[in-house]
């Protein structure tokens, strides 16, 4: 038997809900091992097949999705051909409501999960993937990130590629300079402001009503994929004027961070999950 590895084969971006957080973005990273015989020529798998089949099953599987704990007592869904509405309850924040294409959701049978869960179900899923005995082992893991940082969950209305969907997210690192010197205190301001936040752009906003003593925003536009919608506790929500990418939100964050420096020179870095980002600097 041989036994190949790839770390860090694949990250994942995604949110999820959850009973006591609400919608939350996350960044995972995949390590994978696969275990077999080797083949007449010495070899158990090619690298290249790894990474356009293994890796696009996972990708396809997980990244840019909206995971829900379908076995949750707090979870309720319908699903009318690829159409899928879910209704998810918070005794702590309230209701959660996402309406809209299948394939912007990974439907996960548990009543929660953490990363061993989900390594074991990825497992499952891509048995009987290659002809010959494979056996894969997959070690599943948060960024570590040095500092401060926070979770967001946003959507990008005009994105050609998954990134359309209305609740994905990230963990984010922020680092901040002031006058050309980091400043921790202001990251951690910022990393508080934004923890856990649903980053929305205003003109996404279809509708602000009460229900039971809480407020709620909703969320709605038309992409490539189809109509996406979100209704979510206000509490959650941070609006800004523009599309929610990196580089509007870098932007918005300087702004912010000048406000409570004023007059001085701010240099922003403000991450979209794992090694990648923008950086805006005060004019």
């Amino acid at each position: 038997m041989a036994v190949l590895f790839v770390n860090q084969c694949a990250n994942l971006d995604f949110s999820f809900l959850s009973s006591d957080r609400g919608l939350v973005g996350e960044t995972w990273l995949v390590d994978l091992k696969i275990q077999g015989m080797l083949d007449n020529t010495g070899i158990l798998i090619d690298f290249s097949d790894i990474k356009s089949c293994v890796i696009q099953k996972i990708q396809a599987l997980l990244d840019h999705n909206l995971w829900i704990p379908t076995k949750s007592s707090c979870c309720q869904y319908r699903l009318q051909k690829d159409i899928i509405e879910i209704d998810f309850q918070s005794e702590k924040l309230g209701l959660y409501t996402y309406r809209g294409p299948l394939e912007g959701v990974a439907l996960l049978p548990f009543t929660d999960f953490n990363e061993t869960i989900i390594a074991d179900w990825l497992i499952e899923q891509l048995k009987g993937f290659f002809s010959k005995e494979i056996i894969f082992e997959f070690k599943l893991y948060p960024q570590s990130i040095q500092g401060a940082y926070y979770h967001y969950s946003h959507g990008l209305k005009h994105h050609a590629g998954n990134c359309q969907r209305i609740a994905h997210g990230h963990r984010s690192p922020v680092v901040i300079y002031v006058n050309q010197q980091r400043h921790l205190e202001s990251e951690q301001r910022f990393a508080a402001l934004w923890k856990d936040k649903y980053l929305a752009c205003s003109a996404d906003r279809v509708q602000a009503f009460m229900r039971d003593q809480v407020q709620y925003y909703q969320y709605g536009y038309t992409a490539r994929q189809g109509r996406f919608e979100l209704i979510i506790p206000a509490a959650q929500c941070y609006e800004i004027d523009e599309n929610t990418t990196i580089e509007c939100l870098a932007e918005h964050a300087c702004q912010l961070i000048q406000t409570w420096h004023p007059n001085q020179a701010i240099c922003v870095e403000l991450y979209e999950g794992l090694n990648k980002g923008s950086i805006v600097i005060s004019k």
